[in-house]
């Protein structure tokens, strides 16, 4: 017999992390929605992809243990990172903020952590953040998001709820 997921303490928490051209953001989100483990360090783009992949995997680990879960546990991890991606293939086509072309973010986290991981534009995941806000929900069906690149590019998105 399957184990229920209930049973399992940690498998409904998510972890999220943020990876710009600055600095990686992380966090562990518990089944109500709230942040119970979160930290920042610097993205060192410059060392490579497979450094910046291996500090986030560190970085997960870390906060996991704080939110008292083993990364493994996790249901998933979302990623959020800049340039055009192929989100279905999981992998950052080209990334000038971090350097990156065809890298395959998605499959490096899955194996490194073991659970599902998606990725995304942060562009995006910006948008849909606030188009998930009540208030945008009260007020319109659609809105523009703009968002321009620390270094070179830019990106335009437009959600509808």
């Amino acid at each position: 017999m399957e184990d229920d997921p209930g049973d399992r303490p940690g498998e409904t928490c998510i972890g999220a992390l943020d990876i710009g051209g600055t600095k990686i953001l992380a966090g562990i989100i518990d089944p109500s929605g709230k942040i119970v483990a979160r930290r920042s360090i610097g993205t060192l783009a410059e060392r490579g992809a497979e450094d910046v992949v291996a500090r986030c995997v560190s970085l997960m680990r870390e906060l996991a243990r704080e939110a008292q879960v083993a990364v493994e546990m996790l249901a998933g991890i979302g990623c959020s990172v800049p340039g055009p991606l192929d989100p279905e293939g999981g992998v950052v086509l080209f990334s000038p903020n971090l350097g990156w072309r065809n890298v395959p973010l998605a499959q490096w986290l899955r194996h490194q952590c073991g659970v599902p991981v998606e990725i995304e534009d942060d562009a995006r995941c910006a948008a849909s953040g606030e188009a998930s806000n009540a208030t945008w929900r009260s007020t319109t069906s659609a809105f523009p998001w703009v968002t321009i690149a620390l270094k070179r590019g830019q990106n335009i998105s437009s959600l509808t709820t």
